[in-house]
């Protein structure tokens, strides 16, 4: 025997339908969210190591340039001024001359003046004599460059203590060794370049001795095709015209991944790109 109870009634076939309907449409949704989930979080991943990457890149070169000297608009350390690179005397060892001949430069290896990130290497090495003209006049004052014949010898300082002597020739015209103020500032460079330059199809960031005669080798990529711009800036802050006139370079970095992650629900995978900048003040300029 059967109720027949009033106000009840089964389930319609439109009514089943609709439901099943909804249900495909709520496990499509939660498929769609698991399977791009990790899409997601490999793009945020990436994001943040590249971010990272720029970041110790911008610190890096920042501290690069920031080591390279002008001389109050007289003389500079930079040598080339490219949009996308830049050349420049990376300084190596600093140091005091006690003595100078037309063939040698012998500066004192007393640890309170001599400081080298590596033993001067002929070759790879130059050397920088600070001339000083008239102890009034700043405008004659000059950086010569020598050439480095020879691995530094032991030796002593006329005056006593030790010493280290670097083969050199001096042109005692251009230089007045009986004119020269001792004890006279010394530094030992290499000329470096970084550049932005293609390779395989992508663009990097690539560093290499020219003193050396290196081949460039990557630092920092894939970038962007403008991935290193490089801007150079006066004291007043304007576009600076010559190399003796920088006193600050902007440098931009626009990284890309060489691997596609999606960047949110429902996007289409693509490579992640960021960028970083900073103004980098150039010693001697402030």
């Amino acid at each position: 025997m059967s109720l027949n109870l009033p106000g009840r009634r089964g389930a319609t076939l439109v009514e089943l339908l609709v439901a099943v309907v909804l249900l495909l449409v709520v496990v499509g949704l939660i498929s769609q969210i698991l399977t791009q989930a990790p899409r997601v979080a490999r793009g945020q991943s990436e994001r943040h190591g590249l971010h990272s990457e720029l970041r110790v890149a911008a610190q890096l070169v920042g501290t690069e340039l920031g080591n390279v000297a002008v001389h109050r608009g007289i003389s500079s350390d930079l040598l080339v001024t490219g949009s996308s690179d830049v050349s420049y005397r990376a300084t190596r060892a600093t140091g005091l001359v006690c003595q100078i001949t037309p063939s040698d430069v012998v500066v004192t290896a007393d640890s309170a003046f001599w400081f080298a990130l590596r033993v001067p290497a002929p070759g790879r090495d130059s050397i920088l004599v600070f001339v000083e003209g008239d102890s009034t006049i700043a405008a004659d004052d000059r950086w010569v460059a020598l050439p480095l014949l020879g691995p530094p010898t032991t030796t002593m300082c006329p005056s006593g203590g030790a010493a280290l002597n670097l083969p050199t020739v001096v042109d005692t015209v251009a230089v007045p060794l009986a004119a020269l103020s001792l004890p006279a500032p010394l530094r030992t460079f290499e000329v470096m370049r970084l550049a932005l330059y293609s390779s395989s199809g992508q663009y990097w960031l690539g560093v290499h001795s020219l003193s050396a005669h290196e081949v460039i080798q990557p630092v920092l990529g894939p970038l962007l095709s403008n991935g290193f711009e490089l801007g150079y800036l006066d004291s007043l802050g304007t576009t600076a015209m010559r190399p003796n006139d920088v006193a600050a370079v902007r440098i931009i970095f626009r990284g890309i991944t060489d691997r596609t992650s999606g960047a949110g629900f429902g996007s289409s995978p693509s490579p992640v790109s960021d960028s970083i900048s900073r103004v980098v003040f150039l010693k001697n300029s402030r």
